[in-house]
């Protein structure tokens, strides 16, 4: 994904397919970014990772 957003899917027997949503620092740190969702909210999810990652920027 753009923007250093990456996305993980999960998949569970009767549920959708969850996403959750990453990025990584450039000292290599994974940071989970604590929103998620289905497919249905899947543009309003990357929409606020990406402001996560705008609000926690590394300096």
């Amino acid at each position: 994904m753009k923007d250093n957003l990456f996305e993980l899917r999960f998949f569970n027997k009767g549920c959708a397919g969850l996403r959750v949503y990453y990025t990584i620092k450039t000292n290599g740190e994974i940071i989970l970014l604590l929103t998620a969702g289905n497919k249905s909210s899947q543009t309003k999810d990357i929409n606020k990772a990406r402001e996560l990652i705008i609000k926690y920027k590394e300096p």
